[in-house]
């Protein structure tokens, strides 16, 4: 299968994964095939990305980095612990129930660790527009692959995927009007999401089922390691070690997802951002480890290499993750490649990927 954007698809393709609205129902199942009203209701909905289902790609398998169902357990475990948290504000207990949120934590950490892939096409995290607690889980998930791989232990996973869950629990007390305005914020809407850290930590601290480290991740996940950050403009080992991935999962996640004030980046232009910040804002070992496992060009994305070629993504490179394998089907000229070629760019140092073309 291939990865288009959605506003570039045709009427008679046929999608080559479901695709699920927030509630979990199916919106749109895998071989449906596309006509101008289901492409433009797909816009509507916020799903800027989906995946075809494509002869020259067929082969490719792209498998999801959690099943659906997990997803969705995540995410209403994620939603009702935010609305219950916020909820109990005014009398200050903040308290919310734990069990489904620890749950959820062991469910993805359980998958993931039975997974064999090594480099994440963060493009099969995004299925639909439920920003809020999409972002945690994905979080969440992306943190987790970190832990994982650098051995934490049970306990370890556990905290950190909590405090991931929860980390924007604070901006359950900012209105929607502020966190979906198109335009730039005044400066008491950007004093007020700036508030969010301190506010999700308020929300958690008399809440004993959620660890202290969880509630350090929350706070800490904007500080940065020049002293940049918020709230507190704590700088290097002042910042917990959770809170330095929080702060890389966060920022990438949101990158790659669609606002309402800008489109998604692409996975390489965020990789790109990251790795800019690397030693400044973030922390670079940090960085280091959380790019060892992402793709920058995630399976089924179309791509113009320096030849002038257009190909698609069929193999990712484990020890170089900028360089995979292509699959060229249309020369510089506009003409088809018969039969197609596939080149390792890891193998040819003389051919780059120029630019995403889908």
């Amino acid at each position: 299968m291939r990865i288009i954007a959605t506003d570039r698809a045709e009427p008679g393709m046929r999608l080559g994964k479901s695709i699920y609205g927030p509630d979990g129902k199916l919106l749109l199942g895998i071989g449906i095939e596309l006509t101008d009203y289901y492409i433009q209701r797909l816009l509507d909905l916020g799903v800027f990305m989906i995946y075809i289902d494509d002869p020259l790609t067929r082969d490719v398998e792209i498998e999801p980095l959690i099943d659906e169902e997990t997803r969705l357990k995540a995410v209403n475990a994620v939603k009702k612990a935010l609305l219950l948290a916020s909820g109990t504000m005014k009398d200050k207990r903040g308290i919310l129930e734990a069990s489904g949120l620890v749950e959820a934590v062991d469910m993805i950490t359980d998958e993931l660790a039975t997974k064999k892939r090594t480099l994440i096409s963060v493009l099969d995290l995004k299925c639909y527009n439920n920003y809020t607690y999409e972002h945690s889980v994905n979080c969440c998930v992306l943190g987790l692959i970190m832990g994982i791989n650098s051995s934490y232990n049970e306990f370890k996973l556990r905290n950190l995927g909590l405090g991931l869950l929860l980390h924007d629990i604070g901006k359950m007390l900012i209105p929607n009007e502020i966190l979906n305005k198109p335009g730039t914020l005044d400066p008491f809407e950007f004093k007020q999401i700036m508030a969010h850290p301190q506010n999700g930590y308020r929300l958690l601290q008399h809440d004993d089922s959620i660890p202290p480290v969880a509630r350090i991740i929350c706070l800490q996940h904007h500080e940065r390691c020049d002293g940049s950050g918020y709230p507190r403009s704590l700088a290097g080992d002042s910042i917990h070690e959770f809170s330095k991935i929080a702060a890389v999962v966060d920022v990438y996640d949101a990158l790659t997802s669609d606002r309402v004030y800008r489109r998604a980046y692409r996975p390489h232009q965020a990789v790109a951002y990251i790795k800019a910040q690397s030693g400044h804002r973030f922390d670079n070992y940090t960085v280091q480890g959380f790019l060892k496992h992402i793709a920058p060009y995630p399976l089924g994305t179309t791509v113009r290499l320096t030849t002038g070629d257009e190909a698609v993504v069929v193999a990712l490179n484990e020890k170089a993750p900028d360089r995979p394998t292509v699959r060229l089907f249309r020369d510089k000229f506009g003409t088809d490649i018969d039969p197609v070629q596939e080149i390792d760019l890891s193998k040819e140092e003389n051919v780059h990927i120029l630019e995403v073309v889908s």
